[in-house]
């Protein structure tokens, strides 16, 4: 996925795609929001770097692929949150994919709250956020 930055100022030392780029002045970057209604969603490609709102009077589950139906490169970053005020769970979509969350905590809190899921391994998953049991 890439993303679009507004860049005002000067650009220099980059040569080819794996150059280095130093930027002098401000880089603003945009984050797209995906908005689910649905009972439940599975991520996807385009889910990386981005943000996701669950908005649903019912409880609504984010489900986590395995690397095998999504190869999200590790170090991939979801933002979630809950917009409605069914409560949000996120989970995985197969026993191959393990989620970490501090005391197994991986439901939103409160309705507005938002929680962070990255990708530590192939199939390896760190929830963290403002979460409940």
């Amino acid at each position: 996925p890439s993303t679009a930055l507004d860049v005002r100022g000067t650009i220099s030392g980059y040569t080819g795609l794996f150059d280095s780029v130093d930027v002098d002045g401000s880089v603003t970057s945009v984050t797209d929001i995906t908005a689910t209604t649905s009972s439940s969603y599975t991520f996807v490609a385009t889910d990386q770097s981005n943000m996701v709102s669950f908005n649903s009077a019912n409880p609504i589950t984010g489900l986590i692929p395995p690397n095998s139906s999504v190869p999200f490169p590790i170090g991939t970053e979801i933002g979630v949150f809950q917009l409605g005020a069914g409560q949000l769970h996120i989970t995985t979509g197969s026993n191959a994919v393990s989620l970490n969350a501090a005391d197994g905590e991986t439901k939103a809190r409160v309705q507005y709250s938002s929680a962070m899921c990255v990708k530590t391994g192939t199939d390896g998953w760190l929830l963290v956020g403002d979460l409940t049991s």
